[in-house]
């Protein structure tokens, strides 16, 4: 029982100190929104999507990581990139969780498109994700010899 315990005392902590928006300044009048996941930068906002500003999407992003940062032994092929044909958006999911969706206004403040914004996003995700997943208990069996283990 005390096994049990400290692992989920420990995926909690690990979930509520995952995931940190970091305001920075890129260029004189550009800020710039960092995602990162235990230090490690994996997305950059620099700009807002729809009515949302780049901190609400963070938000957003934030609060969609912790269920999938509760997901047992992610692993990196877990990490897709989605995109229509006309290519004016893309998707990032995780397993069958829906991340973030990439759209033009974006790709175009980081001069590319969104499946390229998207494609860069996820490589950094697949690197970072499987360190932070949760990993279940090893199970134990007690000998029937009468020992202590």
């Amino acid at each position: 029982m005390m096994k049990r315990s400290t692992f989920w005392l420990a995926a909690i902590a690990l979930l509520s100190t995952a995931a940190t928006p970091v305001k920075a300044q890129e260029m004189p009048g550009q800020e710039k929104l960092d995602i990162a996941i235990a230090g490690t930068v994996v997305m950059r906002m620099r700009e807002g999507a729809g009515s949302y500003t780049p901190e609400q999407r963070a938000y957003i992003i934030n609060q969609r990581l912790i269920p999938i940062l509760s997901i047992n032994r992610l692993h990196p092929n877990d990490v897709n990139v989605r995109s229509p044909r006309n290519e004016q958006y893309a998707t990032i999911w995780v397993r069958n969780h829906l991340l973030v969706t990439v759209g033009e206004p974006l790709a175009r403040a980081n001069n590319t498109t969104p499946t390229a914004l998207a494609r860069v996003w996820a490589e950094n995700l697949r690197d970072t994700l499987p360190k932070m997943s949760v990993k279940p208990p090893q199970q134990t069996t007690l000998r029937q010899t009468g020992e202590k283990p």
